[in-house]
């Protein structure tokens, strides 16, 4: 198990095995269908084709020289195998004469080592990256991440969590966001989430006079009916 910058645990995986990878030749067509019938043997492709033809294929295709498979074509096969090569007897064909055939083979290539890793984490903790410093944030506060959907349902709370590694501009929270919340300016549009400090609410109260001034309302109500606003920077 390893640990990372943010203190979340992991672990590597890693497998290996030896791949072999093969590839198909070019055609060949060393006889045709005159004679006895279309040969086209191994032994003979290698003395014809001795550099572009491995010494034991893995397998072998046959077709005529019109792209029928030769298991299509309605010829008898005499043989068509990787290890011989291909046979076409015309003694064997009902009409006399077999069709013209080339083949190939599959060669295997070198073989080579292949490795995959793959790395899971096992904390349930999350790293976010704010647009300014967090000042006077802790352990233990809660924190809000704003929607960016249009359901405010998407809003999520957070615990803070102790992140020894984070910087100015980090904080590292409980848990995995449930919602895909945008980090990002879109098209030129600021389409961050708001983070909010939960933890640290201020309360902001009033005061009212003890009966009506200053105006005709005071012949309606006999208490304090003076309103206004508050903006908060």
């Amino acid at each position: 198990m390893f640990q990372s910058e943010y203190g979340e645990h992991f672990t590597i995986t890693t497998s290996s095995q030896w791949v072999q990878e093969a590839e198909w030749t070019e055609w060949f067509d060393r006889d045709d269908e005159r004679g006895s019938g279309d040969w086209e043997k191994l032994s003979d492709l290698h003395k014809a084709y001795p550099d572009r033809l491995c010494s034991t294929p893995m397998d072998i295709q046959a077709e005529s020289h019109d792209g029928v498979p030769s298991n299509e074509t309605g010829d008898v096969i005499y043989k068509s195998d990787r290890d011989y090569g291909f046979v076409c007897l015309n003694k064997d064909q009902s009409h006399g004469l077999c069709h013209n055939y080339r083949v190939r083979f599959l060669c295997g290539k070198l073989v080579r080592p292949q490795a995959s890793i793959s790395i899971e984490r096992l904390s349930n903790s999350t790293v976010l990256e704010l647009a300014e410093p967090a000042e006077g944030w802790g352990p233990g506060d809660r924190l809000v991440l704003a929607s960016t959907d249009y359901s405010m349902h998407q809003a999520e709370e957070f615990t803070l969590l102790p992140c020894p590694a984070c910087g100015p501009t980090q904080v590292k929270v409980q848990g995995k966001p449930v919602f895909l919340h945008m980090g990002e300016e879109v098209d030129g549009v600021d389409m961050r989430a708001e983070v909010g400090l939960l933890s640290r609410n201020i309360l902001v109260r009033g005061e009212m006079e003890p009966g009506c001034y200053g105006n005709e309302a005071c012949n309606f109500f006999a208490f304090d009916t003076f309103g206004g606003h508050m903006k908060v920077i």
